[in-house]
């Protein structure tokens, strides 16, 4: 792209606006609606702006395009086809960028196949106390004591708390 600035200023200036464009999923890309936007002389798109920025240059189609591939099979939870589409995308003709993820990929498969059969799982419950800790020594000025802080931290995340059973109050009637 960086050699598009000497060569062709107003190609590389709706590279340059439009590239946000090209990492959202093409679904999620609106088709219908016109609008008059910057570096166009016409009404276009999302679609149409990205369908355009795609015919100047067909290795960043070619990578757009699979990428885009990838990402379906991974919204739709379907492992065979998103190993298929990794193991028959060309290496030679895919950018080096792209070239390296696809590697990782490759290299990181069997982790991948988790994410697919345990689609339901989360680390947000993790990322909260992760956030809370966090939190607590931002406000605590520093603890001087690794135990102070401990302690800090397990009586705001309630995890001493035994686990108490509530007590029916009521006389039997017999």
């Amino acid at each position: 792209m960086n050699e598009l600035r000497t060569t062709n200023q107003p190609l590389y200036n709706k590279f340059k606006r439009y590239a946000k464009l090209l990492l959202k999923p093409e679904e999620d890309l609106e088709a219908f609606e016109y609008r008059k936007v910057a570096l166009f002389k016409e009404w276009k798109t999302q679609k149409g702006i990205v369908k355009y920025i795609l015919d100047q240059d067909d290795s960043l189609n070619d990578a757009y395009q699979y990428i885009n591939q990838l990402r379906f099979k991974l919204k739709h939870n379907d492992y065979e086809g998103f190993i298929h589409e990794l193991k028959h995308m060309p290496l030679s003709q895919a950018h080096s960028f792209v070239q390296r993820a696809i590697k990782t990929l490759n290299k990181h498969a069997y982790f991948i196949k988790n994410t697919f059969d345990y689609y339901n799982l989360s680390n947000g419950p993790l990322e909260g106390i992760n956030n809370k800790i966090k939190l607590i020594k931002r406000i605590s000025f520093g603890y001087g004591s690794y135990n102070h802080l401990r302690n800090r931290i397990l009586l705001c995340s309630k995890l001493y708390a035994p686990k108490s059973k509530k007590e029916v109050k009521q006389c039997l009637v017999a």
